[in-house]
């Protein structure tokens, strides 16, 4: 049987930190995604963890990359990101 990220009890926010620690035993290669959309996509193609790109985020909350953005805009958006690529 193939487990999904679906299937997985949630993972605590420390089990979730050591996986990403451990990823850097070996080569990490961190996809970046942009938006919601591509950071699912990146998730499904199967990538151990995803990245975001700055200046993405900041062209799709319409600001211009280094321009520090409303707070709560982007606490929203890292939340959706984070959220489409669990799945």
């Amino acid at each position: 049987m193939t487990t999904t990220p679906t299937d997985r009890a949630p993972a605590s926010a420390a089990e979730r930190a050591q996986r990403f620690r451990d990823l850097h035993d070996r080569l990490l290669v961190l996809p970046n995604a942009w938006d919601a959309c591509s950071a699912a996509i990146v998730a499904a193609a199967g990538a151990a963890a995803v990245a975001t790109t700055s200046g993405g985020v900041a062209w799709s909350l319409g600001r211009g990359d280094g321009e520090l953005p409303v707070a709560g805009d982007a606490l929203d958006y890292g939340a959706l990101q984070a959220l489409s690529a669990r799945g």
